[in-house]
């Protein structure tokens, strides 16, 4: 048994099929032969079909579009699926968005709207999606719009699945890979990647290994500058140190190695046993990210791909998932049974001086409203920041974020067999997943160290003050409402030894969901199918927050640290131990039920239109903030989850002998109840939590067009309209307290461009060159404008202006040999050297923008054994 589905005769039930999202035509050879398309077999109704057979706006790349197009990672193929859209740091923190349903770029706590799919295994995490290598696999799939039914929470305004090819037992197969690259100003990096395809015993069973390492080049050089300018008032020292420690051209190259060992054993002619393990190691020595010269670095000269950064930088993430699927046939029904186990931990190191010195800059003189600024000196009253260092230097931080993430997920399903001849067809299914996240994330800052002896400035407008050194405890105390009396010092002088920490935070997470979901089809005619659907769902999350401060023995700033150290019994601080408590210990539950209707008539056996009706849900949960806090006590502590009601209609038509394929869809999606991450409106308390916000609405249209004029011509493109807004004006309210933050009806939402095309162009000549056959592609690909965050509800702390993120258009190039049992390529992506403005990211105060890479000029050789 082969683990590829074959093509079949030109039928209604299997149409010669486009790769939808603008895959870049067929081999030479192939196109030498018909004009008929290749088809695509998908899974995306978890049961295999033709693209084309399918009523759901389906983008699909297949393994030889993959491998021609050099897909390796998120950012290569996402520009080329009209629907998608992201913001990302680097690779490992990115938040994935389908047809524009995000309120926010980069939020600490937020749920996501689209989920990611490894074979059988929903690998969501937000705004830090894992980034799985595309080396040997079978397809990419995305699946545009609420996918409740089939694939639940997360789904909820769509679906991207990544799907790896399986073990072959009827024909040993193998290939070995490699490829170099460099960058335009930038440095060079290569690819190796290896796969073997292992018959054990013939037609029964096979074992297939993979294996790859990539060292991707560097292009972001870490420029020389001064530290912030942070202080306001004029005795400490602006400017006092630079970044030479750090200076480096190209900083932010990364090596990316893994192995894949999976087994496939038919016991029967009925019955398959996939077992497999998946390993992927990612190691970046900077983030790829950039600076602008403006705000703190307004002294600066920032150039394109530049950055200034004070510290070291850096990420990894290590993961490995281990995966069973039996499948098989009970007669009058086939069964999938799919359990599957991951492990990830992440780390990373950033530079934090730009933020700490807007919280310098902020907190003088925001907070210090005290009409007599002995108020600030004398323990009553906190209203200045600790970071006014007296009586000469700057803030200089680093923050450390380790973190894991335990997935278990089981899944099991009863379809009706996929060649039956009834008018009815259906599945049921049980789906479990248990997912823990435990994370520590800690602030340190040069030189706070001395029981956190600090120089307190008040600044009434016109005069400056200064009390000399007075205790870090003072602001503690303030802020953790440690002090029960006016003299703070004395009831929260716990810390007994000198500390660089500033904040330290302990998350553990766990997050429980069993489901029901099923779908049952019905052809009322032998052109007209009703297939209606649903999911119920049960969700238990529950949050442990434990924060504290001057966490006790750390003096070097550039080291993590221990976690805080505290009695969780009680609640309470310890004296004579770490200044901490257990700030909050929320639970949350719910449960509920997601329906989808979905009406397809086949006009011929070429053209099919449709129509559904179906809803997505975002889980709710429980926010973990300090006691003082809103967030931090029932009922303020928890939100519910949100809801997507979209309706759309579509047509999918093959034409011209199987030549020319074309497939429309147009949606409406109303979101109600959007969650959405605000500010504490209490004063002087900076803690966020997640609120719902009335309602959005998302209007789009979606079109692929792949066509073949003559055998050696192929021609495709995508196009994605997209407007989303805000459809209700409203403030922020938690159980009707008012948060200080409105939005205006129109408002758009962020990330997604209004919209996004693409269009590729390949021609296949009729010769020999070296060997092989040539070929020469080109590939133009344009998004539009964007917006970087909401307007409204930015942070009342670092209040930055929502930000337009230019349209741009990258232009890629690539000619190709095809040997009988080889292939080579010579590229060129971004040939026109276009930087791209794709994120801006306003976490770091500082803002930072994300963009595309240079210039990348590259080959790359493929070598068969069968």
């Amino acid at each position: 048994m082969s683990s590829a589905p074959s093509v079949k005769p030109f039928s209604k039930k299997s149409v010669a099929v486009a790769v939808s999202a603008a895959c870049a035509g067929v081999p030479a050879a192939q196109a030498q032969n018909e004009l008929r398309i290749e088809e695509i077999i998908v899974t995306a109704t978890k049961r295999q079909a033709s693209i084309q057979d399918v009523p759901m706006s389906i983008a699909a790349f297949g393994n030889d579009d993959i491998v021609r197009e050099g897909f390796k990672q998120l950012e290569d193929y996402a520009l080329r699926i009209p629907a998608l859209s992201f913001g990302t740091r680097h690779p490992g923190g990115s938040n994935v968005v389908m047809r524009g349903c995000a309120v926010s770029g980069i939020a600490f706590s937020d749920n996501p709207t689209t989920s990611i799919y490894l074979d059988e295994q929903p690998i969501t995490v937000a705004g830090f999606n894992p980034d799985p290598r595309l080396v040997d696999i079978a397809r990419v799939e995305a699946l545009s719009g609420p996918q409740g039914s089939l694939f639940g929470d997360a789904s909820q305004c769509g679906t991207l699945r990544i799907i790896t090819n399986k073990p072959d037992p009827d024909a040993f197969d193998a290939w070995v890979d490699v490829g170099a690259h460099t960058f335009n100003e930038g440095d060079t990096g290569y690819d190796i990647a290896a796969m073997v395809n292992i018959p054990l015993v013939e037609n029964k069973a096979a074992l297939r290994l993979v294996g790859f390492q990539a060292e991707e080049a560097g292009y972001i050089d870490n420029v020389l500058g001064s530290s912030p300018v942070g202080p306001v008032y004029p005795v400490g020292g602006v400017g006092t140190f630079d970044n030479a420690e750090f200076v480096k051209d190209d900083v932010n190259s990364s090596t990316t190695s893994g192995a894949r060992a999976s087994l496939r054993w038919h016991p029967t002619e009925e019955w398959t046993v996939d077992l497999g393990v998946i390993y992927q190691k990612l190691e970046e020595d900077a983030f790829g990210d950039t600076d602008l010269d403006e705000g703190f670095y307004s002294a600066e000269s920032l150039s394109e791909w530049e950055q200034l950064r004070f510290e070291q930088e850096d990420f990894s993430d290590e993961w490995y998932q281990v995966a069973l699927t039996l499948e098989g046939s009970l007669g009058g029904a086939d069964v999938v049974l799919a359990a599957s186990y991951m492990d990830r931990e992440t780390d990373f190191r950033a530079d934090a001086t730009s933020y700490l010195s807007g919280w310098q800059e902020r907190y003088t003189p925001k907070w210090s409203d005290q009409a007599n600024p002995n108020d600030c000196l004398n323990g009553t009253t906190y209203c200045s920041s600790i970071y006014d260092y007296y009586p000469s230097q700057d803030p200089r931080a680093q923050v450390f974020n380790p973190e894991q993430n335990e997935r278990t997920s089981i899944e099991l399903r009863v379809q009706t067999p996929g060649d039956s001849d009834s008018r009815w067809s259906g599945i049921i299914g049980a789906f479990y997943n248990k997912s823990e996240n435990p994370s520590h994330f800690a602030s340190n800052v040069r030189d706070l160290t001395d029981s956190g002896v600090i120089g307190y400035t008040y600044y009434n407008g016109t005069t400056y003050y200064f009390g000399g050194a007075h205790y870090y405890l003072n602001y503690v105390a303030f802020y953790y409402n440690c002090g029960t009396g006016a003299d703070y010092n004395n009831d929260c002088t716990y810390a007994v030894t000198p500390s660089v920490n500033w904040w330290t935070g302990v998350y553990d997470d766990t997050l429980k969901q069993m489901a029901v979901f099923g779908e049952l089809g019905f052809d009322v005619t032998e052109n007209f199918n009703i297939t209606v659907g649903g999911r119920w769902y049960d969700i238990e999350v529950d949050r442990r927050l434990i924060q504290a401060t001057l966490v006790g023995g750390l003096t070097n700033y550039r080291t993590l640290g221990r976690p805080a150290e505290c009695d969780v019994t009680t609640g309470q601080n310890v004296k004579g131990g770490d200044l901490c408590y257990q700030d909050s210990v929320s639970s949350s539950s719910e449960d509920g039920f997601v329906p989808k209707v979905t009406l397809s008539y086949d006009i011929d056996d070429n053209k099919m239109i449709y129509g559904t009706y179906s809803e997505g849900f975002r889980r709710g949960g429980a926010n973990a903030a300090k006691r003082r806090s809103i967030f931090g006590r029932p009922p303020f502590n928890e939100f519910q989850s949100d809801l997507v009601k979209n309706t759309e209609i579509g047509i999918k038509t093959t034409l011209a002998d199987g030549a020319l394929q074309f497939n429309l869809t147009a949606y409406r999606m109303v979101w109600e109840d959007m969650q959405i991450e605000a500010e504490d409106p209490t004063p002087n308390l900076f803690t966020l939590g997640i609120v719902n916000f009335p309602e959005a609405t998302l209007d789009g249209i979606e079109a692929f067009l792949n066509w073949r004029p003559t055998d050696d011509w192929n021609i495709t493109a995508n196009l994605g309209i997209n407007n989303a807004e805000l459809s209700k004006s409203g403030t922020l309210e938690v159980e009707g307290a008012p948060i200080d933050r409105s939005a205006e009806k129109g408002t758009k939402l962020p990330l997604t461009p209004d919209w996004k095309g693409s269009l590729n162009i390949d021609k296949y000549f009729d010769r020999k060159i070296w060997g092989g056959a040539p070929s020469f592609g080109i590939g133009i690909a344009h998004t539009g404008e964007s917006v970087n965050s909401l307007s409204g509800i930015q942070s009342v702390e670092f209040d930055q202006p929502v930000r337009t993120q230019d349209a741009y258009t990258l232009v890629s190039l690539r000619f190709g040999l095809e040997g009988e049992d080889w292939n080579a390529n010579l590229f060129v992506n971004n040939a026109t050297n276009e930087y791209a403005e794709q994120f801006y990211n306003d976490r770091w105060a500082q803002t930072r923008l994300s963009v595309n890479a240079p210039r990348k000029i590259g080959v790359n050789f493929r070598k068969y054994f069968r």
